[in-house]
């Protein structure tokens, strides 16, 4: 995956199954970002160090994370980022 492309003014809803890979879950986890309301939840994320460091980068920008490494589920709430 190269890149996200968003174009249009419609609400995106649903969910994206993909591998628990580090490749797959790092872009996924930065597009949260760009969610304004509400949280995103993320599952089959590995427990790996660059899911933990990038988590904590997140937090820095602001974002409440909490990762559950056993479930490797990931909810991610990144209203509050300015």
């Amino acid at each position: 995956m190269d890149r996200f492309l968003i174009t249009g003014g419609k609400k995106l809803s649903g969910m994206v199954r993909t591998d628990g890979s580090k490749n797959a879950a790092l872009p996924i986890i930065v597009a949260s970002l760009l969610i304004d309301e509400g949280e995103t939840v993320l599952e089959n994320i590995p427990p790996l160090r660059d899911i933990k460091t990038i988590s904590q980068v997140l937090e820095n920008l602001g974002a409440t994370i909490d990762y559950d490494a056993r479930a490797m589920r990931m909810i991610i709430n990144a209203s509050d980022i300015t």
